[in-house]
């Protein structure tokens, strides 16, 4: 039982890690949602499977601030 522990506590605190240094990058770049990205890294840390809902999240948030700042294409799309 401490294996599944230990698998699960350095499994949710590595995947924390890449959705804080996510977020960080992204407030540098301009996007920032205020106090929602305490959320979703506290329930990366806490609930499996946050983190791919994370990252679904944030893909759309980047694909609408880019449409506000006349991006046209995105990455794969034809311009």
């Amino acid at each position: 039982m401490q294996g599944v522990a230990a698998v699960y506590l350095v499994t949710h605190v590595f995947l924390a890690g890449f959705v804080r240094t996510d977020i960080i990058a992204l407030k540098r770049q301009g996007l920032d949602w205020g106090p929602t990205r305490h959320v979703w890294f506290a329930a990366t840390l806490v609930l499996p499977l946050v983190a791919p809902a994370y990252y679904l999240y944030a893909g759309r948030r980047i694909e609408r601030e880019n449409e506000r700042r006349g991006f046209g294409a995105g990455v794969g799309e034809d311009a």
